[in-house]
């Protein structure tokens, strides 16, 4: 499956996110949310192709979007209240049980090298670790929406990593779709400074 295609299956999470929890929001983030997925289909325009993707791999992405919003939601709603030490404990232990079972059944061959164990240390640490650090976090201050929209920034900030570090290319629709993303999340996350400009503009 091409990346693109992936990225905009999953950048559907923030409105499946709204419509299961049933947040409840002002017009304009929706508004907000609405130029999230917008913005990610712009980024992932020119580089969108069904590629070899197949019904197989198609409902993969679509139980990895099940998967990623359920968790969000049940995260908010049932764990928030537990201690971050103890939360952080029975994910990686559960995913880690679930690797331990799938590793067990198809097997799993890798080269010991520089570049894996950078990969390793990067997914361990800083995607399981710090990241789940600051979701958690996060969903515990704020509406599962608004924290949702969140994951709308991650094709964006990995297009900026890879220009910066693998000196990749960032194409025009790019550009506007990370500035539609932003502006977006901006939008859900800052609701009142809108209200409070056009206040602002009808008093002058």
């Amino acid at each position: 499956m091409e990346p693109a295609l992936l990225t905009v299956i999953l950048g559907f999470q923030p409105i499946l996110t709204l419509l299961i929890s049933k947040d409840k929001i002002s017009p304009i983030q929706k508004y907000g949310i609405l130029g999230c997925v917008i913005g990610t289909l712009i980024f992932s325009f020119n580089s969108f192709s069904i590629g070899g993707a197949n019904i197989k791999n198609i409902l993969f992405a679509l139980i990895s979007l099940a998967g990623v919003t359920l968790g969000t939601i049940l995260q908010k709603k049932r764990c928030t209240q537990y201690k971050l030490e103890t939360n952080l404990m029975v994910q990686t232990g559960a995913a880690s049980a679930l690797f331990i079972i799938c590793i067990l059944i198809h097997g799993y061959h890798y080269s010991l090298s520089y570049s894996f164990a950078l990969s390793v240390l990067w997914q361990g640490v800083l995607i399981s670790f710090i990241s789940s650090i600051l979701l958690i976090k996060a969903l515990s201050r704020g509406t599962v929406t608004n924290i949702s929209t969140y994951f709308s920034c991650v094709p964006a900030a990995t297009a900026f990593f890879s220009f910066f570090l693998l000196q990749s290319t960032i194409s025009l629709n790019m550009l506007i779709g990370i500035f539609v993303i932003f502006i977006s999340t901006y939008i859900v996350q800052k609701p009142d400074s809108l209200t409070h400009t056009k206040k602002i503009a009808k008093h002058e």
